[in-house]
């Protein structure tokens, strides 16, 4: 069963010290990884919407780390939406992707 409460350290199990250190040369000066690699964020993305906890998630987080804000992007290119509540929730996710990456997945993730 998924846990919102939990979502923190339910990350933090799936991160990867290799993969946090690999991520950390391509983007040096973002210092919030946690080292989750990208099919297991996808997957939990999946996990959480099926669970209906998607718009849930959006409305109650303010990502604290990459990984979050990977995440809550993947939400949003996964949900259901009516366009006028999509673009709302793209337009309060954008300020969050300061870096290529985080907007490379948002992206790729929303176009699909």
């Amino acid at each position: 069963m998924l846990d919102l409460s939990q979502l923190d350290s339910r990350l933090s199990a799936m991160a990867n010290e290799r993969y946090r250190a690999f991520q950390a040369r391509l983007m040096p000066g973002v210092n919030d990884y946690l080292g989750v690699p990208l099919p297991k964020l996808r997957k939990l993305a999946r996990q959480l919407v099926a669970a209906g906890l998607g718009e849930t998630l959006l409305a109650a987080d303010v990502p604290r780390s990459f990984e979050r804000v990977l995440l809550n992007g993947f939400v949003i290119g996964l949900l259901d939406l009516p366009l006028d509540l999509r673009i709302r929730q793209i337009e309060e996710h954008l300020p969050r992707l300061v870096n290529w990456a985080s907007c490379d997945a948002f992206c790729y993730l929303s176009l699909i």
